[in-house]
């Protein structure tokens, strides 16, 4: 077991938060049972539709869920691109507001073990331009932008690419 296992194990066995809100391991269920926003709905189209989505997380590396009264809030992920780079996911649900101390605790905590543990050296995510909100939760995570992808989205939009190196910590 790697030390960013050690640091994932943190999150499998189903931790209990002071929101009510418990972090498990991602399985494909999960998905479907989210109560899609707008870009979610968006964004699992894209990916060839929710089961489909729902596959690829659960062949991401590194996937978990956060529930919130036995219903999936969020599933949050990192794919390993190759190795020491990986590419950080994240779908909410309408209801995750309730649950953001949960979701943002999660994945900073994920952020830290797996950069400071040299699993990765660069971790990276995109925010559609338009999505002011991500754009706040990336750079608070301790994301930087490193360029804007022109087209990038499903449906032509541009978004910004955020890195996270070892060096940054927030």
């Amino acid at each position: 077991m790697t030390p960013l296992d050690d640091n994932t194990a943190f999150f499998i066995d189903a931790i209990e938060r002071p929101t009510g809100g418990r972090i498990v391991p991602f399985e494909p269920w999960h998905i479907p049972a989210l109560v899609q926003r707008e870009h979610e709905a968006t964004s699992f189209a894209a990916l060839g539709g929710i089961e489909h989505t729902a596959a690829l997380c659960d062949a991401a590396e590194y996937a978990y869920t956060v529930m919130g009264d036995g219903t999936p809030v969020a599933c949050i992920g990192c794919s390993v691109l190759w190795r020491g780079v990986g590419a950080a996911w994240a779908f909410l649900s309408t209801g995750a507001p309730a649950y953001w101390k949960t979701i943002h605790g999660g994945v900073t905590t994920f952020l830290r073990g797996a950069l400071c543990d040299g699993e990765f050296h660069r971790i990276q995510t995109s925010v559609r331009i338009d999505h002011p909100a991500g754009h706040r939760w990336a750079l608070r995570l301790g994301f930087a932008p490193e360029s804007v992808m022109r087209s990038y989205c499903s449906d032509g939009a541009d978004a910004v690419c955020y890195v996270r190196f070892p060096n940054v910590r927030r």
